[in-house]
């Protein structure tokens, strides 16, 4: 009875510009992966006509990926006229409690992991040093730390700063030395990488895995090193710890009773699944203007894997 009336509801938005969906919350088409579902079956009862989802105002949870693939493509989706909808795959975080130092922390489930957090609705900074300037890099290290393997080629998995800038990483235990993300700038991108070691006398970096060569097109690399404990010093800033405890630095005039938190939950929100063998790629012509997406983790390049502890880098353009 329900799929009856759902494609009577089809039928109804149809135009001499095409076919219409409504995606708006109560509805029979209340979520993205029900909007895309009636895509699909619009296109198997109107194949010819293009497909437009209109997405009413509010905000709309994702809690787990949704994938587009070849068959999606031709439909647009945008927002309402008048409307600001948002797609968050993130998850409410509650719970604040005032330190003696000021400091507000909370507690999530150890093991938890995300790289974005929201407070009232802005952004607020992972915890890094420097925090508006850079380490220059230095050279070019070829031999592996003691004890621990290159998991890539030296050129691609080592750098070197000075030891005055590698000195905030010293004492720090492996777990916590491992979550330490180093960006590093190039020409065009950036790409972060997670330390297997580092040797804080001459500044030697060893990274647990690489992508492309350092110094291969460009003869200098600026970087930076976030998400550590020591870097927690100025207002906005947050850090998460490996046992669940997320610290946040409030900004001026907050306080406890207006503080709320909106962190990035989910590995992805869409995944695009094409076909390249049968030249078929994903979502080539699905579009999705003047739509927002909110609080969403980063990816490593080629197979949007997540940026997780047993992995080692990812690529991001500027």
């Amino acid at each position: 009875m329900r799929l009856a009336s759902l494609v009577l509801l089809l039928a109804g938005f149809a135009t001499a510009h095409g076919l219409t969906l409504e995606l708006k919350p109560g509805t029979a088409i209340p979520d993205l992966a029900a909007a895309r579902d009636a895509a699909r079956q619009a296109h198997a009862a109107h194949a010819k006509e293009p497909i437009t989802v209109q997405v009413a105002n509010g905000t709309y949870p994702i809690t787990a990926p949704i994938v587009f693939e070849p068959q999606d493509s031709g439909v647009s989706y945008e927002a309402a006229p008048g409307a600001k909808p948002v797609f968050t795959g993130g998850k409410k975080i509650t719970g604040w409690q005032v330190g003696a130092d000021g400091l507000w922390t909370t507690h999530v489930e150890p093991g938890t992991s995300f790289e974005v957090l929201w407070v009232n609705g802005r952004r607020a900074t992972r915890a890094r040093t420097p925090k508006d300037d850079y380490i220059q890099a230095t050279g070019q290290p070829l031999n592996a730390l003691p004890g621990i393997p290159l998991t890539g080629s030296p050129q691609s998995s080592m750098l070197q700063i000075a030891s005055r800038d590698a000195e905030i990483l010293r004492g720090l235990p492996p777990e916590e030395l491992h979550d330490v993300n180093v960006v590093v700038l190039h020409s065009w991108n950036e790409t972060r990488h997670r330390l297997a070691g580092v040797r804080v006398e001459d500044g030697t970096l060893q990274f647990t895995g690489g992508m492309r060569n350092f110094f291969s097109l460009e003869p200098f690399h600026r970087l930076y090193f976030e998400n550590l404990r020591a870097a927690l010093t100025d207002p906005g800033d947050w850090f998460l710890a490996r046992n669940g405890t997320l610290s946040y630095q409030p900004r001026a005039g907050r306080r406890t009773g207006h503080r709320r938190g909106l962190g990035a939950g989910r590995d992805a929100m869409a995944a695009l699944q094409g076909r390249p063998r049968e030249g078929r790629d994903a979502g080539a012509r699905s579009a999705f203007p003047r739509a927002q997406f909110s609080a969403s983790s980063l990816h490593a390049a080629g197979d949007r894997r997540r940026l997780s502890p047993g992995r080692g880098a990812t690529g991001r353009r500027h």
